[in-house]
């Protein structure tokens, strides 16, 4: 995965500690960030030197009001409005899940926080793939026969996996607090105005039973899916 997110991207940037991950799966530094930025109290001294040496940028940036997450991802802001590059589709945060749960509910916390900054933020590790789906009007009758691309003022969220990075596992997790009047198009248990809240219902282990699927929430919502490489 991180191979191929490398292979793809038009920008990389490392967490502070995340530059020995990227210097230790490429076998010793094959692959270059382009910036690594944070308080740098997790980065080894070897792997520092070794990108240092190899022109990577690096921003030391000690402040306790953000994450190094939250850093590299206000820099990357900065590096699309500065630059003549076209601006950023999607922004792909491998890592962010997994481990520690307080850091992975950070990671989930920084989809709301960059909801306007930019068009799309994903939260990829080897297993998962988690973005927040913004509230949208629920329509009062088929969802299949609404349209919309996903965006802030659509009727309703049309989402296609990838076949070939994503299986057919997936969920909607109402993290932001109860969601009314859920309706689904295109999943194995579909829902049709359905509340989701915590302590209720949530819609985990559902799967998608075709290209794709549409979805329509009057609250936020977490849309997860499985990484199969098959």
């Amino acid at each position: 995965m991180l191979s191929l997110l490398y292979e793809i991207s038009s920008f990389v940037m490392c967490a502070d500690g995340g530059a020995n991950r990227l210097y230790d799966m490429s076998g010793g530094g094959a692959l270059k960030p382009d910036a690594i930025k944070g308080d740098l109290d997790s980065i080894r001294g070897d792997v520092l030197k070794y990108y240092e040496e190899s022109g990577v940028e690096i921003v030391k940036d000690s402040s306790q009001d953000m994450n190094d997450l939250e850093k590299c991802l206000w820099h990357m802001k900065q590096v699309e409005e500065s630059s003549k590059k076209p601006r950023f589709d999607t922004v792909c945060v491998y890592g962010g899940l997994g481990g520690r749960f307080d850091q992975s509910m950070s990671s989930v916390s920084a989809l709301f926080k960059f909801l306007d900054v930019f068009d799309n933020v994903v939260l990829v590790d080897e297993e998962t793939t988690a973005t927040l789906l913004r509230p949208c009007r629920v329509p009062p009758g088929d969802l299949e026969k609404e349209d919309g691309d996903g965006g802030e003022k659509c009727d309703v969220h049309v989402i296609r996996p990838s076949a070939e990075i994503e299986g057919k596992l997936c969920g909607l997790i109402p993290i932001f607090g109860t969601c009314t009047n859920v309706k689904t198009c295109g999943l194995k248990w579909d829902l049709n105005g359905e509340e989701l809240s915590f302590g209720k219902l949530i819609s985990s282990s559902n799967e998608c039973t075709g290209t794709e699927v549409r979805v329509s929430s009057d609250n936020f919502l977490v849309w997860t899916t499985h990484v199969s490489w098959q």
